[in-house]
This record gives structure tokens, sequence and C-alpha cells, in this order.
């Protein structure tokens, strides 16, 4: 359903967070902070752009096999939406500088019937396992990724001084 080398979106996704990488965000190390390997997103069929992203998507789908559901399938359309989204709120775009939703169907190019997303962020940029812990511990943040409708993910990241903002795209077809 997708090919994550030659989506002319996803090309225009790497060399606009490019830019603003390189107008003043900082990276991070991808340090193995939530504990979750690789395998717990084996059901996807492309990676997620990040390393930070793929270790959201296995903690993710850790979460919806401890409360009985199957794994999420990533999509390139969805990452990108993400990455996107996570760039736009570490420039500072969102009103007060924080944290702000999408609009849900902007960027989507695949079929769906529901759109739903969770956003955040936090510091230190390198505390994945907080953020995602917030986002388990919220009741509305939950039920996005509990939902039983929902059978793809795309997860989206960028850090910007020593912030970490976080974008999880969830669709049902």
């Amino acid at each position: 359903m997708s090919e994550r080398s030659g989506s002319l979106f996803r090309r225009c996704a790497i060399a606009f967070a490019t830019l603003v990488l390189a107008g003043g965000l900082a990276g991070c190390d991808g340090a193995s902070v939530l504990g979750f390997g690789p395998q717990a997103a084996a059901a996807s069929t492309s990676a997620p752009i990040s390393p930070q992203a793929l270790r959201f998507v296995a903690a993710i789908n850790k979460f919806r096999r401890h409360h009985g559901l199957g794994n999420l399938t990533a999509y390139d359309n969805l990452d990108n939406k993400g990455v996107l989204w996570s760039t736009y709120m570490a420039a500072g775009n969102c009103s007060g500088g924080g944290i702000c939703h999408s609009d849900l169907t902007g960027g989507i190019n695949m079929p769906w019937s529901m759109l739903e997303e969770n956003v955040g962020s936090g510091s230190p940029s390198d505390d994945l396992g907080a953020i995602q812990l917030g986002f388990q511990n919220s009741p509305m943040h939950a039920a996005n990724m509990l939902n039983p409708q929902v059978t793809s993910v795309g997860v989206g990241v960028a850090i910007s001084g020593n912030t970490i903002y976080v974008t999880q795209e969830f669709l049902a077809p």
C-alpha cells in the first residue's frame, strides 16, 4: 500500500524537516528509552521515519496487546503527516508555542473512515517513555491508541532545544 522511498510527499517532508532542523533544532541520540524492541512493531509494512518514532509505534502496539488488541500497521503517509506536524509544533507555530492539533484530513492520501491524533511534548528531549506514559494515562489519548476500529498508525517526532514534540496519527479504513 505504500512505497517509502519514492513518495513525493515524503521527499518534501524530509526537505522541510531538514530546513527546520538546520535552522536551530537539536538532534536526539535515539537512545533506547522505552525498553521496547523493534519486534513489537513487526506488523509494519514499512518502518517509521526515525528510531524515536519506531519506539513509539512499538510502545503503542505493546499497550494494545496488553489490552487484548492487535498491532497497528505503520504507513509512510501517516508517518509523513506526523513528522510535518511535529516539525510545525517544534518551530513554535502553535498558540503560545506549545502543542496543537492538525487538520486531521490534511495530507492523508489513503482510504479512511476515521482519523484520530495524539500530540504531546516533553522535556528533556530524550524522555520518550514519559511522553508515552502520559498518553497511556490520559483517557482521551489512551482511547485513540486502544480504538479497536483503528488499524494503522504513523508517528512523527521533532526536537527543538531540549523539548521533543510527538504526533501520533491513527486511521481506520
